[in-house]
Order: structure tokens, then sequence, then C-alpha cells
């Protein structure tokens, strides 16, 4: 399934608006359980452009749609491995679970976001074979119905994206971006394609559910610099760790983003933080009684999200 969603953004602006709502939204499933085993910058085969590396796990359990836990009950309980590797405008995300086994075989996304309307017809090189199976969706950010926002006509947006209620308006008016996203998922066993059509259908209303929220909360974001949602990312990551009562997370620091740092600098610094955050780790044991070690086979007990 190829998703596209035109953009009222430029790209700058979408890649800060991006990590905005992204942030927001992990931060509303904090407690639903999130770990962060590694944040690396790294230099592209372009020179002098740098990409972030996550590895993260997640509980993604309470977040599957019902029909999905009906048919395969075990996913509530299932912890899931996340990659992604941003070289804006592209992100390429993987998704696995040792949980699944043999059943679980893959779930990736690309995406890509160009500068242009959407009208791209194979962005992504697919083959012949391919282009005939896929299946492609344009979302109307406003007046596509989604079940996460059911009352699209009446959300409340800046005054100067006035002009994206109107059905299908980037093919009068030009959008400045458009997110192109190709969701590739396999899952083997009884149930195997239900559960493939539900997810796909989830991850859909998902895509525009964030970008909705990406265009309702552009007053937030529109002052803020890559460096300071970025910084917000990193906060998330030690306060989700905090909630549940993992080793605080050790990060590279943004080397290629903080222009301020050069790579002796970058090297300098990591040992430092490391040293730093061994210390508070190492505090933090001392004051409790007892060590929380997370069972991959377990999930924790907590309240569900949207993210």
């Amino acid at each position: 399934v190829e998703i596209r969603v035109p953009l009222p953004f430029s790209l700058d602006e979408f890649e800060i608006g991006m990590f905005f709502t992204m942030t927001r939204e992990y931060d509303e499933c904090i407690e639903s359980g999130m770990k962060c085993i590694s944040h690396d910058t790294y230099e592209t085969e372009k020179k002098g452009k740098w990409g972030i590396l996550t590895k993260r796990e997640f509980n993604y359990g309470n977040l599957f749609p019902k029909i999905v836990t009906t048919l395969v009950p075990s996913l509530r309980n299932v912890w899931f491995f996340e990659e992604c590797r941003y070289e804006y405008p592209w992100i390429w995300t993987k998704t696995s679970s040792d949980d699944f086994k043999d059943r679980f075989l893959s779930l990736s996304k690309s995406t890509l976001v160009p500068n242009e309307t959407g009208k791209i017809d194979n962005i992504f090189d697919l083959t012949p074979n391919q282009l005939q199976t896929r299946k492609v969706i344009t979302i109307d950010l406003l007046n596509t119905p989604n079940s996460k926002e059911p009352q699209l006509p009446n959300i409340k947006i800046p005054e100067r994206y006035e002009y994206v209620r109107q059905k299908q308006w980037y093919e009068t008016t030009t959008p400045h971006s458009c997110s192109y996203t190709l969701v590739d998922i396999h899952v083997s066993g009884l149930f195997g394609s239900q559960v493939e059509s539900a997810v796909v259908h989830d991850i859909v209303v998902r895509n525009q559910h964030s970008k909705i929220r990406t265009l309702m909360w552009a007053d937030e974001w529109k002052s803020k610099t890559l460096l300071q949602v970025l910084e917000n990312e990193r906060q998330l990551e030690i306060r989700a760790h905090q909630i549940q009562g993992f080793p605080l997370p050790v990060r590279e620091p943004l080397y290629g983003f903080d222009k301020t740092l050069t790579p002796n600098q970058s090297q300098k610094g990591t040992q430092h933080q490391q040293q730093n955050q061994k210390q508070q780790i190492q505090q933090q044991n001392n004051e409790n009684d007892h060590s929380h070690n997370r069972n991959h086979h377990k999930s924790p007990n907590h309240k569900s999200s949207n993210h």
C-alpha cells in the first residue's frame, strides 16, 4: 500500500513539525512501554549530510485495532523492536518482534517527502509486478473520513491553513510538499491476510491522524528549531526510562545537526555523557531497594493510548 498525503508545509517546516508531533504522540503512550536502545548520528553518502539512526522497543499491544487482537490475542503482550533510519526527506522504519517467532515476518515503512504535489506515479521505483499489486491511497487531510478524528469539519487549525478545508484543495492550490509512505507487511499463519489488512488500515488511519495533528499544532512548533524538537525527543526518552525503571538512555551528541559540535568535541562529549549517566544510574540503583528488569514476554499494566 502506498499512502500519499499532500501537505501545506514546506520541507523544512514539515521536518520540524513531524518531530514535534512524533514526540508528543510518543509522550501520550509513554506508559504503555518504551525503551531507547540507541540513538546515533552518522554521515550519509552525500557529503555534509547527516542522518539519525534510532533503535527502540515498544509495547504496542494495546495500540492494535481490536479486530487484530481478537484474531491474535497474544498481540496484547508483545514487545516490538523498531529501527528507524532518518535521512530527511527519506525515512525508513523496520519493525520486528521475537515474541512473534515465525508468525510475524516483517513490517517496513519507507517515507519520502518531496517538494511536489503528489503526482509522481512510481516514486519508490517499484517493479512492474509490484506496481500491479500496489494500492495507492491519497488522503485529503480534512476531507477523508477518519475514525480518530470524527469531527473533521470542526477541527481548529491556524487561520493561514483554512484553505485546506476545501475538498481536494491540492488540485487547485499547489501544496508545498507531499508525504509518500510505502507500507510492506507480511504475516504468516492462521488469519494472516486478515491481520495484514487490519494493520494496514490502522496505519492509514494513524498516518492521517498524525498529520492532522501536525496541522492543528502548527502554532506551537512554527517558532521552534530542529535542534529544539530533537532535544524534546531526548527528554521524552529520559522520562520514559525513569517511569518504567530502566537505566537512563545513552545517546550520541547530535553531531551534524548541532553546528557548534566538531568531531573531536562530539567524541569527547559522548565519553563525558556516558560517565555522567553511569554515575546517575549507579546513584539511582543505590536509592532503589530492588531493580526493575523488563520481561519481554510480559506487558506492563498501563493505560491505553491513541499513538
